[in-house]
């Protein structure tokens, strides 16, 4: 706030680090949508939704919105159709529309790392000239290094760490505007750091 994301997403290119929080989101890939993971189900609306990733990957949001509308008129909480809705709503640059969606995702599984992802990504399109990085946050702390980096950025980031000596990352990001992504710490901190045989004990008492 592990796996890797892919770096592109349609519009702005991005430096992505992501760890395992956010190792279920999908490709990033500029004209590829994403791919859901475990919130992808396997009843009749599948095929349907696969109608809407063929639009999003085709240029034809708007198509794609339809589609997804109209699975979540007979099921408002399916996950799938949700997250196709909040695509297609950022595609279109109606992020305040995308964020209530995902937010809306969020209330049916709070632990959903698409839903975050695509409320950070959101919040980096709207307010670009505000919020210049979005990062992941857990427990009121901010977590730099897993989040989205305009590419234009990287620069700046060579010049601190060749010119300036810059060897602590938050001590760059400090610099810019950041848009969080709050994680839940319940029923443990997804990036707790593991330092010391005592943390190592906890981390396998959460894994059993």
């Amino acid at each position: 706030m592990g796996g890797t994301i892919n770096q592109q997403r349609r519009g702005l290119p991005f430096i992505g680090f992501l760890l395992l929080p956010l190792a279920a989101c999908g490709q990033l890939g500029g004209g590829q949508t994403s791919q859901l993971g475990d919130s992808a189900g396997t009843g009749p609306s599948t095929g349907v939704m696969n109608v809407a990733d063929a639009a999003i990957a085709g240029g034809d949001p708007e198509m794609a919105l339809k589609v997804s509308q109209s699975v979540l008129t007979a099921d408002p909480t399916n996950l799938d159709a949700l997250y196709h809705e909040g695509e297609a709503y950022y595609a279109i640059n109606r992020c305040m529309d995308a964020i209530a969606v995902y937010k809306v995702a969020l209330t049916v599984d709070p632990k959903s790392s698409d839903a975050e992802l695509g409320i950070g990504r959101c919040l980096l399109k709207r307010n670009a000239a505000e919020a210049e990085i979005a990062c992941a946050e857990s427990g009121g702390q901010a977590h730099p290094v897993v989040g989205l980096w305009p590419v234009r950025l990287a620069p700046l980031l060579r010049r601190a760490l060749e010119v300036e000596d810059v060897r602590r990352i938050d001590r760059w990001t400090v610099r810019f505007a950041l848009a969080r992504v709050a994680f839940p710490t319940d029923p443990f901190d997804p990036f707790f750091n593991v330092n010391t045989p005592e943390d190592l004990a906890a981390a396998e008492a959460w894994l059993r």
